[in-house]
């Protein structure tokens, strides 16, 4: 009978989600957070011009990498095929809708013979065209052919000289001489196994005692395929990351085609020891609010919020005290809100560590959450692919409440939250690769707010007879060299109107 409710829960809250989506009223949303693993846009890249080329050639190859506005690698030493008409142009490449750089072109004969390459800003091959990479371009609907600058390479020319790392001149690898190893960069910090983050791979090849070869790759978040010379008789893969590094040391003979590779480690993770926001006030950042993070025994036990007040004086807004069980998770919050009463939330788990229920108090009713789990049957590169339906009952209200989230990753991917009584919002949520503060203080929380390992950096948000003054809409974050954010900047704009109306700048310091 304990199985057969949560399921109740997650069929009733579809059911509401189909009932809603029947008469479902016009709505003003968020602009889609474009997640780039969705391609929504095709665009090819074209050749100005082949310097020395007399007459057009076939069999030519193009080597491109191309990152997002945040520098994380969407596309990474993508072959596609380079054809002439009336000039040369790629293949047709997929992307989502956003800003990216292309921050590698190489192009290649037969033979795969390195012929021409796309040098980067600074280097010392840099004044021989007119718009050296990284190249900027914003893709949409509008855009189809972003062009490039290439310039010749000769015979003994080194791709430093271009800008890019030694080894990068090698040509695209042919099978009958490469193996293809599969490498998948894993940190794990604290509690928290980061599994899906973009990462340098460092590869020394050995053909002697004597002769090596170095090269960098970029590693796109999960799995990479990549390629190893057969004729070498050793490999030094490394990678660094967050201050983790982790080196394999592999003879030729322990190398097989296909094999997985972990490179990674682990690391303790950091406490978050206080939060200070400001908003922009004519072109000034105010003080706003500022939160405080005690701990006892490695556990945060205390959180102590301040605000201003109408006088601008600063004083407390409310305190949170935590209690643990006997297996050292949060069963109980006591929250003493300044002139609003205390608010408790008591929580229950279930064997494996997830929430199953929550039942909060406070002076104006209880309210009482009951949480089930369905997995998602297809398969999937990344795990903890799930569903959470959850049904909130009120005392204080005659209406009941459903929220059901959609868990891939480890971050909250879609989520629904609809009433009885018609209320519905829709979210969509994309992030980044780095590391979320809050996700680490391990704090359950009767709506799931910061049950996600990475940084949300876009909302996607639809509203049915429920019409907020604001929402924020955009998180730009700062980080450390250990992958910590030390800043963010949060955007908000007006819902009914679309219009900008606020941002705000928190601080982040750690003990």
């Amino acid at each position: 009978m304990n199985n057969f409710k949560p399921l109740l829960i997650i069929i009733a809250y579809l059911l509401l989600q189909f009932l809603g989506s029947c008469r479902k009223d016009p709505v003003v949303p968020l602009p889609d957070p474009q997640d780039p693993g969705t391609p929504t846009h095709t665009f090819n890249i074209s050749v100005e011009s082949l310097p020395g080329m007399i007459s057009p050639q076939g069999n030519l190859t193009a080597v491109v990498s191309i990152v997002n506005k945040q520098g994380i690698a969407v596309l990474t030493d993508k072959d596609v095929a380079l054809t002439y008409q009336d000039k040369y142009f790629t293949s047709a490449i997929n992307l989502a809708a956003g800003e990216y750089r292309i921050s590698k072109f190489l192009v290649f004969g037969s033979n795969n013979k390195i012929l021409y390459a796309s040098p980067l800003v600074g280097s010392a091959r840099a004044n021989e065209v007119s718009t050296p990479l990284p190249f900027s371009f914003d893709l949409n609907t509008n855009t189809g052919t972003i062009p490039v600058h290439v310039t010749i390479v000769n015979t003994g020319d080194t791709p430093q000289q271009f800008g890019y790392p030694a080894g990068t001149f090698i040509s695209p690898a042919d099978e009958s001489t490469s193996m293809k190893v599969n490498i998948r960069t894993v940190i794990k910090v604290g509690n928290i196994v980061y599994d899906s983050i973009p990462s340098t791979l460092r590869l020394v090849t050995w053909s002697s005692p004597n002769q090596s070869s170095l090269s960098f790759i970029s590693l796109r978040p999960g799995t990479n395929e990549i390629a190893l010379p057969k004729n070498a008789i050793k490999y030094e893969l490394s990678v660094n990351k967050w201050k983790v590094t982790d080196q394999k040391v592999l003879l030729r003979s322990a190398v097989t085609d296909g094999m997985n590779l972990v490179l990674g480690g682990e690391k303790q993770a950091r406490q978050l020891k206080t939060v200070n926001t400001a908003i922009l006030n004519n072109g000034t950042y105010i003080a706003y609010v500022k939160k405080d993070y005690e701990y006892t025994n490695g556990y945060v036990s205390k959180t102590t919020a301040y605000k201003k007040n109408e006088a601008y004086e600063t004083v407390v807004a409310y305190t949170e005290n935590f209690f643990y069980n006997a297996r050292q998770r949060i069963q109980r919050i006591q929250k003493q809100i300044t002139d609003g009463g205390v608010q408790e939330d008591v929580f229950q788990y279930r064997d494996d560590g997830r929430l199953q229920a929550v039942n909060r108090t406070e002076p104006a009713g209880v309210t009482t959450a009951t949480i089930g789990y369905a997995p998602y049957i297809e398969n999937t590169e990344l795990g903890d692919h799930y569903t959470a339906g959850v049904q909130y009952n009120f005392t204080q209200y005659y209406y009941t409440q459903y929220y059901n989230i959609e868990f891939y990753g480890g971050t909250i991917l879609t989520d629904n939250m609809a009433t009885t009584h018609g209320n519905s919002t829709t979210g969509r949520y994309q992030y980044d690769f780095c590391i979320n503060p809050y996700i680490h203080l391990n704090i359950p929380d009767l709506y799931f707010e910061n049950s996600w390992k990475h940084n949300r950096v876009n909302s996607m948000k639809e509203f049915e007879n429920v019409f907020p003054l604001t929402i924020p809409y955009e998180n730009i974050y700062t980080y450390d060299d250990e992958g910590y954010p030390i800043e963010l900047v949060t955007r908000y704009r007006t819902y009914l109107t679309g219009q900008f109306s606020y941002q705000t700048r928190s601080v982040f310091y750690y003990n």
